[in-house]
């Protein structure tokens, strides 16, 4: 794929783990953050596009404060759906296509099973509707673009549940998890290899779904996420907090959340791109790289 990509955001988890794949694979890649162009002003967008010239896009920008946008409707649109619409429109103008990130929290987390591509979507809160309206925006075009939705990324990088787990396993002898939201872990290494296979298969002309779910498997409570991070740092730093399991009522929230929003996966995995799905075997290596950095 000797082709300029642009990877909108650049230090999320998700841009940052492309970055780093983009040097692993030789893709020539650009990124795109806030001081090249500040999403919040959409109108920077398009000629900041015009002037690199992408053969190909994949939007890794997000606003993703839940508790923030419920107070700030229209920085989570601008990021979350007026930019999407931007980037879709210079795809459709340019014949190139898009591949765009969308989250779990567009379900309602009522079903009671894993949810499927078709199902409807009823989100709780602002950021699962200005993400939802994200993917309105790519789905009501004719551009050449497929949509990811994904959830519960976790990485080395940045903040993100399983390094808040590592760092709360170095320091306290309790951590106190919800074990009654469930949900699909995924490795934001993972989500780039998918993400560039997609990419590689539009390039290509093949015939894509619009919109795909990507997740890790097996499904999980948060707080059995907890337990698989902890167990990791125990083998490599030798601490182990005690674990307590409780109901989302005893940590309360100021935002709604799905309580399960599983997604099946079957899909995207029917379509053989060889991308790894197993958040268990890539959990020991994210932890690992966290400590690691800790060190340094």
């Amino acid at each position: 794929m000797s082709k300029l990509i642009c990877i909108l955001g650049n230090r999320g988890q998700l841009a940052t783990a492309l970055r780093i794949l983009s040097g692993k694979i030789g893709l020539d890649v650009v990124c795109i953050g806030r001081a090249e162009c500040d999403l919040n002003d959409v109108s920077r967008l398009m000629p900041t596009l015009e002037s690199l010239k992408p053969a190909g896009i994949i939007n890794a920008a997000a606003f993703t404060d839940v508790e923030l946008a419920e107070r700030t409707l229209w920085p989570a649109m601008n990021v979350n759906a007026i930019a999407v619409r931007t980037a879709a429109e210079y795809c459709l103008s340019h014949d190139i296509p898009l591949v765009q990130i969308s989250t779990d929290y567009t379900y309602d987390g009522q079903k009671g099973s894993p949810y499927v591509e078709g199902d409807p979507c009823r989100p709780l809160n602002v950021y699962g509707y200005s993400k939802l309206a994200g993917d309105h925006a790519l789905l009501e075009s004719e551009v050449r673009g497929t949509i990811l939705r994904t959830s519960w990324v976790f990485s080395p990088y940045n903040r993100n549940f399983v390094n808040t787990m590592t760092n709360l396993a170095l320091s306290r002898d309790l951590v106190r998890v919800v074990d009654d939201q469930r949900g699909n872990p995924t490795d934001a290494r993972d989500l780039a290899s998918a993400a560039v296979a997609v990419l590689q298969e539009l390039f290509q002309g093949n015939a894509l779904p619009r919109l795909l779910h990507f997740g890790g498997e097996p499904s999980v409570s948060w707080a059995d996420l907890a337990e698989a991070t902890f167990q990791a740092v125990e083998t490599y730093a030798g601490s182990r907090p005690k674990l307590e399991r409780i109901s989302s009522a005893e940590f309360p929230s100021k935002v709604l959340r799905p309580m399960d929003s599983r997604l099946n996966t079957s899909l995207f995995s029917g379509l053989g791109l060889g991308v790894t799905q197993d958040w268990e075997k890539s959990i020991d290596g994210c932890v690992k790289e966290i400590l690691r950095s800790r060190q340094s």
